[in-house]
C-alpha cells in the first residue's frame, strides 16, 4: 500500500518503534483475529505516542469520553492510554477501511498545515489485513451541531400548545432562524476546511462538532474526504460547486426534516416540512451572497 508522504510524520520507519506499545491495545470489540503487524499511517503526537506504557479497553467507570464520536459511532470504541508514571488519557479508536484512514490522514495532514481546529490526532494505524484505525485523544467538551441545538427539538415539541397559546407564529419564526443559523455554522466551518484542500463529502450535522470550552467549531469523519493541495482546488468547475453547495444544504435540512417527524404532530407535520423546502431556497440565497454563486 502506497502511503502519501506529504509530511515527515507519514514515514513508516517509524512503525517498528512504536509496534510494541501498538501490539498492546485490545482491538477485539472492533476488529476479529489475532493482531497482526500495525505501520503507522500518521501522528502529530511521536513525543507522547513513545511515552505510552499501554492501552486497555475503557471501563464504564472511566471518564473523559464526549457524548459525540461523528457518524461513525457505531464503529468506534474508548479506551485509555496508561504512561509510565501511572496517568492515563482517554483515547477513541475509530476502525475502517485503510483506504479511509489515508483520506484521514491527508486531511489532518492539510489541517495540521493550515492551523484549522480539528480533534487531537494520536495515531493512524493500518494493518496486514488492510484494516485502518483512527486513534484520537478524547475531548469531553465536544458535542456535535446537532447536540448543541437541543432546544430546536423542544421548540417543535411545543409547537401544539403554541397553536393554543397563540404563540405558533413566533414559534415558528424562531426555528426557522435556528435551523438558519446552525446550518450556516456548518457551511462556513466545511468552507474553512475547502479553503484548505479538503473537500469533506459526507456534511452530516453530526460530523460538525462544538467545544463548549474554546467554543470552536471542528469537523471529524474525513473517512470519505478528497485533499489536495490548498492551492488547487477540489471542485473543478462552477457546476461541482454548485453541486457541492446544494449538497450541503440538502444534507443540513434533511437532517432537521428527521428531528420534525420524530418530535411533530402529524397535523403540522407537512407544514413544517414545506418549511424546510423553503428554508433550503433561504440558505442558497445567503450563501449566493457569500460566495457570489448564483443557484
Amino acid at each position: 500500500m502506497n502511503i502519501p508522504e506529504s509530511n515527515d510524520a507519514l514515514q513508516r520507519n517509524v512503525s517498528y518503534e512504536v509496534n510494541e506499545i501498538i501490539e498492546n491495545i485490545d482491538f477485539d470489540s472492533i476488529h476479529d483475529g489475532e493482531n497482526t503487524v500495525r505501520f503507522l499511517v500518521f501522528t502529530n503526537n511521536s513525543e507522547l505516542l513513545n511515552s505510552i506504557k499501554s492501552i486497555r479497553p475503557a471501563k464504564s467507570s472511566d471518564k473523559g469520553f464526549p457524548m459525540t464520536t461523528g457518524t461513525s459511532r457505531n464503529n468506534s470504541a474508548f479506551y485509555i492510554a496508561t504512561f509510565e508514571d501511572g496517568s492515563e488519557l482517554p483515547v477513541i479508536a475509530k476502525r475502517m477501511q485503510i483506504l479511509e484512514a489515508i483520506n484521514e490522514s491527508r486531511a489532518y495532514d492539510a489541517i495540521l498545515r493550515s492551523n484549522l481546529p480539528s480533534l487531537e490526532v494520536l495515531m493512524i494505524l493500518e494493518d496486514e489485513r488492510d484494516s485502518g484505525y483512527l486513534l484520537t485523544i478524547s475531548n469531553p467538551h465536544i458535542v456535535s451541531l446537532l447536540n448543541i441545538n437541543q432546544s430546536i427539538k423542544s421548540n417543535i415539541q411545543n409547537l401544539p400548545n403554541a397553536i393554543s397559546n397563540g404563540n405558533y407564529e413566533a414559534l415558528i419564526e424562531n426555528i426557522k432562524k435556528q435551523i438558519l443559523q446552525s446550518t450556516m455554522i456548518g457551511f462556513n466551518v466545511l468552507e474553512s476546511y475547502h479553503n484548505a484542500g479538503i473537500l469533506h463529502n459526507d456534511a452530516f450535522p453530526k460530523n460538525i462538532l462544538v467545544d463548549l470550552v474554546t467554543k470552536q467549531t471542528i469537523v471529524c469523519d474525513f473517512d470519505s474526504s478528497v485533499t489536495q493541495d490548498s492551492a488547487i482546488d477540489p471542485l473543478q468547475s462552477d457546476k461541482e460547486r454548485k453541486d457541492y453547495i446544494i449538497h450541503v444544504v440538502k444534507y443540513f435540512t434533511n437532517s432537521f426534516k428527521e428531528i420534525l417527524e420524530q418530535n411533530s404532530e402529524s397535523k403540522i407535520l407537512e407544514e413544517l416540512k414545506e418549511i424546510l423546502e423553503s428554508l433550503q431556497l433561504s440558505l442558497l440565497t445567503e450563501i449566493s451572497k457569500l460566495t457570489g454563486i448564483n443557484f
